[in-house]
């Protein structure tokens, strides 16, 4: 339900294939192309979030991904706002 502690097996299905969407679409380096724009400071709370919901590594076998996500992770806007 809404507020359960622990995600069904629906949502996380469903948040893993919407991960595999993002990973693609960072393909080129960030979310809207080859440099940082508007797109990825929207993009990435939801990851983050999504990223700490999920638990475990759920960026694992996302390559493009996690590479951006830790892209972001080391800017000092990015860490000033955690």
């Amino acid at each position: 339900g809404l507020h359960d502690d622990e995600p069904s097996s629906e949502a996380l299905a469903a948040a893993g294939a919407q991960l595999k969407l993002l990973d693609q679409a960072l393909a080129h380096g960030f979310a809207a192309g080859t440099s940082l724009t508007l797109a990825d400071f929207f993009w990435w709370p939801m990851t983050a979030f999504a990223k700490k919901q999920l638990g475990g590594s759920p960026l694992s076998g996302l390559p493009a991904l996690a590479r951006w996500y830790e892209t972001m992770a080391a800017r000092p806007s990015v860490k000033k706002a955690a």
